[in-house]
C-alpha cells in the first residue's frame, strides 16, 4: 500500500509592518517559501503574504489538503522552526494509518 503525502494547498504569513519588528519570522519564511521548491507541497500551493495595518500579531497559517488549519504565533517562533512546523503535520499525517488519504492506497 502507497501512502499519500498530504499537499498544503496554502501557506499564509500574516504580517504588520508598523510593529517594529515583530513580523521579521514571517517576512522570512515568507521569503523562504517564494524562493524554495517545496518538496512536501504540490506545484499548486499558494503562498500568501498579507499585510495589516490594524494591531494584530504576526502569524504563519497552514491550510492542508484534508481541510486541517494550523496557525503559528511568528513573533515568538524564529523562521527555521516556522518552517519545520509547517512541514511537520505534513508527515505526521502521512505516517498515520488512520489518515483517509492512506486508505486503499
Amino acid at each position: 500500500m502507497k501512502k499519500l503525502m498530504p499537499t498544503i494547498k496554502e501557506v499564509k504569513c500574516i504580517m504588520n509592518p508598523l510593529d517594529g519588528g515583530h513580523s521579521t519570522a514571517a517576512k522570512d519564511v515568507l521569503r523562504r517559501l517564494q524562493s524554495n521548491v517545496l518538496t512536501s507541497a504540490s506545484p499548486d500551493t499558494k503562498i500568501v503574504g498579507v499585510y495589516k495595518y490594524e494591531a494584530c500579531w504576526p502569524m504563519v497559517q497552514a491550510t492542508y489538503a484534508d481541510g486541517t488549519v494550523r496557525k503559528w504565533w511568528a513573533h515568538v517562533l524564529p523562521a527555521q522552526t516556522l518552517m519545520s512546523e509547517v512541514f511537520m503535520y505534513a508527515q505526521m499525517a502521512y505516517n498515520n494509518p488512520d489518515n483517509p488519504a492512506n486508505k486503499g492506497k
